[in-house]
Formats: structure tokens, sequence, C-alpha cells
């Protein structure tokens, strides 16, 4: 797993991270802020202190989500989308000479 370089606190409890990979990700937070182990981000300020130290994202010395949940926090708010792809257009018959018998 990449690590964090960087994480970035933004409003309506938003976290943007950074990787070492070049890659990053929007993390949004607010049904984690739900739960029992998160519940004290529902303070801004303390949302807003978030640091990295490489392996994980820590408010305080109690509140810290490692790399690997990131990535399950990121899928759990992802939707399912149904993707379309249009009919392929009729062949057209190739255009050249008739057989000979």
């Amino acid at each position: 797993m990449p690590d964090i370089v960087s994480v970035q606190p933004m409003d309506d409890y938003l976290l943007e991270v950074h990787f070492s990979n070049g890659h990053s990700i929007t993390l949004d937070m607010k049904k984690k802020i739900q739960t029992a182990r998160f519940w004290q981000l529902r303070d801004k300020k303390l949302f807003e202190s978030a640091v990295t130290d490489g392996y994980s994202i820590q408010w305080n010395k109690f509140t810290e989500l490692y790399v690997s949940e990131i990535f399950d926090v990121a899928q759990s708010n992802c939707k399912e989308v149904s993707v379309e792809y249009p009919e392929k257009p009729p062949r057209k018959p190739k255009v050249g000479k008739e057989p000979v018998d």
C-alpha cells in the first residue's frame, strides 16, 4: 500500500488525502463521524487538526484512520453506477467483386 504524503481537511467533513504513488482521494467522513469510534470528530476544530505520519491520519492520540481503512471508507461512499453502452451500429456489407465459380 502507498504511504500517505499529506492530508487536507475540507468543509463538510471531507478529507483530501495524497499518496506516495501520486494518487489522491477525497473522503467523505460524514458517515464515520456518526460512529462511536469517530464521534469526537464532529468538533470542527478537532476534525481540522488532521495530520499524518505516513501510515495513518491522526486527530489526537485516540482517533486515527489507517491507510487500509481509507480505501474501505472510500468504497463505502461509492454509489453503484450503471453504465450503458450504445449498441454497435450494424456492419456494412463489404463491397467488392462477386465470387467466381
